[in-house]
């Protein structure tokens, strides 16, 4: 029995509230963090376990996106070319070549999710792909900070470089231009439930860490 996008989405966003408090609570701190993975693991099959009719294109395209996202953050640590000089802490889990595995989930998930917030609008495909990849450029703001104060990731600057926003724009609007075009107007209400859980945490760290 198929299980309701409404209690994917409200146990996404429990999920998240846990989250805020076990990070916020100095006691819990270091165990929640270390859950970071098991988060995008969960957020990403929810997000696939909310959709309905997709084809094999579809697939393809999301295995695309994810693979395509982890590699592209191989060359971004290995070079310093397309994001600025950064590398990855311990809280993400597992690597290969200086990268978590989880990173392409996290491509893809931001993918679908701003990808399907503007599916249904009848606007064209590249606005569609400006609006959604300008989604992602401005939460990885929002998630920066956090992520720097949490050991996700950190910088050989003292600040974030503009043009790590610049290569998340660009990336973005082409995976965005692939994946608009397999999508079409298809859109789950999970997107807005997973966008609201990650506005929550980021949002609730960024002010009370």
């Amino acid at each position: 029995m198929k299980i309701p996008v409404k209690y994917l989405g409200i146990g996404i966003i429990i999920f998240h509230l846990i989250g805020v408090v076990g990070t916020l609570w100095p006691v819990t701190r270091a165990l929640t963090v270390s859950l970071t993975p098991l988060n995008l693991v969960l957020s990403s099959v929810l997000l696939l376990a909310s959709q309905q009719d997709i084809n094999r294109s579809w697939i393809i395209v999301a295995i695309v996106v994810t693979v395509a996202g982890y590699f592209i953050e191989v060359v971004g640590v290995q070079t310093g070319v397309l994001f600025g000089v950064y590398e990855y802490g311990g809280t993400l889990g597992l690597s290969w070549l200086a990268v978590p595995l989880v990173m392409g989930l996290n491509w893809f998930l931001l993918v679908v999710l701003f990808g399907q917030l503007v599916a249904p609008y009848p606007i064209n495909m590249v606005l569609k792909a400006v609006l959604s990849a300008l989604g992602m450029a401005l939460l990885d703001v929002l998630i920066e900070p956090v992520a720097i104060s949490l050991d996700y990731w950190s910088w050989s600057l003292s600040e974030v470089p503009l043009q790590n926003y610049l290569a998340w724009f660009f990336i973005g609007f082409f995976m965005q231009l692939l994946f608009i075009k397999v999508n079409g107007t298809r859109r789950s209400l999970f997107v807005f439930y997973l966008l609201a859980a990650q506005l929550m945490y980021f949002s609730m760290i960024l002010l009370f860490l």
